[in-house]
């Protein structure tokens, strides 16, 4: 866990000169920080869900198709399904143009330090130490319905689609104020936040949503003063889980979107300065 230094950058600042051994003990940390935060019933639920992938295999079979599929969703960037926005929000279309220009830098970063990035985002969004094997087949499975394959049983398949459902049952407020917690206790890079929103909508539907004439950029600039100073990296989060679209809260889905673009835009504005 964090020391207290300043956030890095990038994805490779943040992991790229980590051991694996140095690895291996945070995330036991961070394993130990998440575990002691659930409810007495989710502890349960995780421990019997950390002993049912306790035996597979991390190594992923299929070098190749893991690569695609981590790129797919970690450089390329996807709106919700079925959003429309209003063609008058003009500032909305230049944000856009920036997250994925951001998402397209997101390629840059090695292959190493991307793979211990979305481990750890797997651990701190599902509160289990996922190996990279059954990473990809939980990113495919809300996109279509894989067969389990290699190391993956059915019986591991059916355990992972369980756990992407008690993840989907949690309340927002939590949810949102733990990836706060998380962010400024581990000095996380704005570009590795900006890629856990990727996993976010991947892993959980939204449904169709009509923004109002500027609504949406409205949003996304909101998010990005609240990490303005003197605010800080969590405050991103703590905002949107109290946005509202036609009087009712955000959907996960959205509320990730719009942080996304907002991470981006800081990351751009980073650059900028610089």
């Amino acid at each position: 866990m964090s020391n207290g230094e300043a956030a890095p950058e990038t994805i490779d600042e943040e992991f790229g000169s980590t051991t694996d051994d140095e690895f291996d003990d945070d995330e036991q940390a961070w394993k130990r920080y998440e575990f002691e935060g659930l409810s007495p019933e989710m502890q349960e639920k995780i421990v019997q869900l950390q002993a049912q992938f306790a035996t597979l295999d991390n190594l992923v079979t299929d070098r190749l198709d893991a690569d695609l599929t981590f790129d797919n969703l970690e450089t390329d960037y996807v709106p919700p399904e079925e959003e429309i926005v209003p063609p008058e929000d003009q500032a909305y279309h230049e944000i856009k143009e920036t997250t994925e220009a951001q998402k397209d830098a997101v390629a840059q970063q090695g292959r190493a330090a991307r793979s211990k990035m979305r481990q750890r985002a797997a651990l701190i969004l599902l509160g289990v130490v996922i190996g990279e094997a059954l990473l990809v087949y939980l990113v495919k499975v809300r996109q279509a319905n894989p067969a389990p394959s290699g190391d993956i049983t059915q019986a591991d398949a059916d355990a992972a689609k369980a756990m992407l459902d008690n993840w989907r049952g949690q309340p927002d407020p939590a949810f949102w104020a733990g990836v706060a917690d998380y962010v400024e206790k581990a000095h996380a890079s704005l570009q590795s936040q900006m890629v856990m929103m990727g996993y976010i909508k991947n892993w959980v539907a939204a449904d169709p949503i009509t923004w109002g004439p500027t609504e949406k950029s409205d949003d996304v600039l909101a998010l990005t003063r609240a990490v303005a100073p003197p605010g800080h990296a969590g405050d991103m989060y703590r905002r949107v889980a109290g946005m509202q679209h036609s009087g009712a809260p955000l959907q996960r889905a959205v509320a990730a979107d719009l942080c996304e673009h907002a991470l981006a835009q800081l990351i751009a504005q980073g650059q900028s300065g610089s």
